[in-house]
């Protein structure tokens, strides 16, 4: 029994590595296998509550701008891709009316052709 709380104390001094605001007033000795006092106890739980929703904050924050920061993205390349777009429309449109003139001078020799082939046989 008391080496899981020695192993849960190892694991709470652990995660509060990453919380330097919060004082690390509790032992592994006030704690096992006697009643902590309450006041230490109530004092640390204050503080790593207050340091949890700085946190959050800090973390929402965060991700506020992470959003912002991708909708301008998303958006500059929307626009970029607009761009592009007009740009391939514009080359197939030009493509399509070479095609077009192309094929009329075809079909005017391909008249011509059978205009002369008729005043032969005429």
């Amino acid at each position: 029994h008391r080496d899981n709380e020695k192993e849960n104390f190892r694991a709470l001094a652990d995660a509060m590595k990453g919380l330097n605001e919060v004082p690390y007033m509790i032992t592994p000795g006030d704690m096992l296998g006697t009643i902590p006092d309450e006041k230490v106890v109530v004092t640390f739980v204050s503080y790593l509550c207050a340091a949890l929703v700085d946190i959050s904050q800090d973390f929402r924050a965060a991700q506020k701008i992470q959003r912002a920061w991708r909708r301008h993205k998303f958006f500059e390349v929307f626009e970029e891709m607009k761009e592009r777009r007009r740009a391939i429309i514009k080359v197939q449109a030009l493509a399509r009316a070479l095609m077009a003139r192309r094929q009329l001078e075809e079909l005017k020799l391909n008249r011509e052709a059978i205009i002369a082939k008729r005043k032969e046989y005429a």
